[in-house]
């Protein structure tokens, strides 16, 4: 007996019960498929919101502090000669700053050390490191020269041999930086993709526009909290008002 006939010797109750069954199993495929697609998402937000972000914040920070330093250690050495109250303050910043910055390498580097991190980013630090290394003694015998009275020898150590090596140091921070960067734009462009090509049309269908939006969301700020987002249209605009990127 063929399919077909089967189906029609049933009894109309019988074909209901088949037909909800069918219709049962479909809908939990799709309410599967919904499952892992949202845990694919939400892997890929903590990508960019949890050591993405803390990556990106740490080498920002650390390239705020060598600016900072170079702008101290030449501020003190035009200050020498004209407040020596104010260059003395301004070596006490500068020093502070080589503090502070080894404090966020070190952090850095735990940071690569406990979450992914890929070979360029790897080499990336260590030339980083290894410019720190180089540009740190030529800053500390500048401040010395100018605690010492010897505002010239302070001036031509900064120009000739710290401002190089502060400069090559920067780039590799700032290329750090953007590595980084792309990294996390990848990583939302995937959740984007995962989110289907009706993500962006609202809550609906699933709710893939509320995943693009946490997406969206994640890409441009670096960390929300997930139980924050809002639910509907206005979740975007919301998005702005819930960070705090001092955290």
């Amino acid at each position: 007996m063929s399919l077909a006939q089967t189906l029609t010797s049933l009894s109309i109750a019988a074909r209901l019960r088949l037909g909800f069954g069918c219709l049962l199993v479909l809908m939990m495929g799709i309410a599967a498929g919904g499952l892992w697609s949202l845990h694919t998402v939400n892997q890929q937000m903590r990508a960019i919101t949890g050591p993405g972000a803390a990556k990106a914040k740490r080498v920002n920070t650390m390239l705020e502090t060598v600016g900072a330093l170079g702008i101290q250690s030449r501020s003190a050495a035009m200050l020498n000669e004209i407040d020596g109250q104010q260059a003395q303050a301004q070596i006490a910043a500068a020093r502070k700053s080589l503090q502070d910055y080894q404090q966020h390498q070190a952090a850095l580097a735990k940071l690569f050390a406990s979450a992914d991190t890929t070979p360029e980013q790897q080499q990336l630090l260590s030339d980083i490191e290894a410019l720190a290394q180089k540009a740190r003694p030529e800053m500390e015998t500048a401040l010395k020269a100018i605690e010492d009275g010897d505002t010239v020898s302070a001036t031509l150590t900064l120009m000739t041999r710290a401002a190089p090596a502060e400069s090559a140091w920067r780039a590799k921070l700032a290329e750090l930086i953007e590595r980084q960067n792309q990294l996390n734009a990848a990583s939302a462009d995937a959740g984007r993709a995962t989110a289907g090509p009706g993500a962006r049309s609202g809550c609906g269908a699933g709710g893939g526009g509320c995943v693009a939006g946490m997406v969206d969301c994640a890409a441009h700020h670096g960390q929300y909290h997930v139980a924050d987002w809002p639910r509907g249209r206005g979740g975007r605009a919301h998005c702005a008002r819930r960070f705090d990127l001092g955290h």
